[in-house]
């Protein structure tokens, strides 16, 4: 296998200076199309399962608090009219939605720890070098018309931009997936030559029903 890989530089060494360049962009077309087949678009649809889960959730909460306050209406213009049973099984009921919300919700990294688990894993990471990271302003999912009434689920996230070579990059981003909080990724972004090492813009997100966000 050295050998082949050896060969494959010195053929590539023989290349002219464009033929290095067309190379190396096909090389790149190759690779983030291969990172959008294998890794995007699972996580997309893995963050799309989460926020429809979490807003189905919110909906039967709000449902549940709507008949609360109406029976707790009821009841109060007319104690004798027997709500109070159904209005403490209400409660029951809202408490365990809120318990599931937050268990949800506890799976997803918190927003101010957010950088600095990101930078841990890029420590253990060889052949990947952090340049910059910065975070984005906050911003609360759409939800559908005929919800808006739900609390807001919240995106946080960061812009990252690193150096180094592509099986680096899938490593850390395999290892990003992997962490036991919801951390989603999105819009790889390369930017390379043929003499320079590789350069990535990748945005980490996380959800959050909070809306306050760190500074980096």
């Amino acid at each position: 296998m050295r050998a082949l890989w050896q060969r494959l530089a010195r053929r590539v060494d023989g290349l002219a200076l464009r033929e290095r360049v067309l190379l190396l962009v096909v090389v790149l077309v190759v690779t983030v199309l291969a990172v959008d087949f294998l890794w995007l678009s699972p996580t997309q649809q893995a963050l799309h399962a989460e926020q429809a889960r979490i807003e189905q959730l919110e909906g039967q909460r709000v449902a549940l608090q709507a008949r609360l306050q109406d029976l707790a209406r009821r009841e109060a213009e007319d104690p004798e009219a027997g709500s109070r049973a159904r209005l403490q099984e209400l409660r029951e009921e809202i408490a365990r939605l809120d318990e599931q919300l937050h268990e949800r919700t506890l799976q997803f990294v918190s927003p101010n720890r957010m950088a600095s688990v990101l930078e841990d894993l890029i420590v253990g990471s060889e052949g990947l070098t952090l340049v910059s990271m910065r975070s984005e302003p906050a911003r609360a999912l759409p939800l559908p018309a005929r919800e808006e009434s739900l609390p807001a689920i919240y995106r946080h996230g960061l812009a990252m931009e690193l150096r180094g070579d592509y099986l680096a990059l899938l490593g850390y981003l395999r290892r990003v997936e992997a962490m036991p909080w919801g951390l989603f990724w999105e819009g790889l972004e390369v930017r390379a030559d043929a003499d320079t090492p590789s350069r990535f813009v990748i945005r980490v997100f996380t959800l959050s029903m909070e809306e306050d966000w760190i500074g980096v």
